[in-house]
């Protein structure tokens, strides 16, 4: 994640017991669909190894739209835009 910061494609990101989310800029939307699969993917896998649970979602940082999420039971990477 500090390399995602430190990227300026993640502005912030919050896991907690109230919250599960990562914020992005909008360089997320320059990024191709694989990317962003990939990108979902990775940050779930070490999620879930820290915390036992792989859900999130990416929400932009200005709008606080849904842009993406890691489904909570089939753990499903879903790409919105």
């Amino acid at each position: 994640m500090a390399l995602a910061k430190a990227s300026g494609l993640v502005t912030s990101y919050e896991f907690s017991n109230q919250a599960n989310e990562v914020f992005v800029s909008n360089l997320w939307y320059t990024q191709t669909v694989q990317f962003k699969k990939d990108f979902l993917a990775k940050i779930a896998s070490l999620k879930e190894t820290i915390t036992g649970y792989h859900r999130f979602q990416v929400r932009d940082a200005l709008s606080n739209e849904k842009v993406a999420e890691v489904t909570a039971f089939t753990g499903s990477l879903e790409v919105y835009k």
